[in-house]
């Protein structure tokens, strides 16, 4: 009897990180292929780990009060 992994191969992410994170949130099951070129469709799960994400950084963010970049604030590096 063979084992079916759940995951059968997963890009090194040494060796292609776009790859490799395609490769795990496919299977993951946090994404999905639409049927429009270039896009994914975020799943439920994916969409709430993303809400987390937005929620902490904004808990770290706020009480710092940063105030907003404005356009031409940064200094031309090259003459």
């Amino acid at each position: 009897m063979s084992k079916k992994h759940f995951v059968e191969k997963i890009t090194s992410i040494e060796d292609d990180f776009a790859h490799w994170y395609t490769d795990v949130v496919t299977k993951a099951r946090l994404v999905d292929y639409s049927s429009v070129r270039g896009s994914m469709i975020i799943q439920p799960y994916g969409f709430k780990i993303w809400e987390n994400i937005r929620d902490e950084l904004d808990r770290q963010i706020k009480p710092r009060k940063p105030s907003p970049a404005k356009k031409g604030s940064y200094r031309r590096l090259c003459a």
